[in-house]
């Protein structure tokens, strides 16, 4: 099963971004963000969501 992140306010509302299987994907404004969203209501590292080998989040 496919697993997406999507932003649902602010600017960037509506866009997704795909969870992979073993991936960590690091959300923020700042430049250390994997995925950069343009919003200044969050955090330069605003989450970080970790996808196991298993699929689970």
């Amino acid at each position: 099963m496919q697993r997406q992140l999507i932003v649902i306010a602010g600017p960037e509302a509506g866009r997704t971004f795909t969870l992979v299987d073993g991936q960590t994907l690091v959300v923020g404004r700042g430049e250390k963000s994997d995925t950069r969203i343009n919003d200044p209501r969050i955090s330069r590292i605003h989450c970080i969501s970790k996808r196991t080998a298993d699929g689970r989040c």
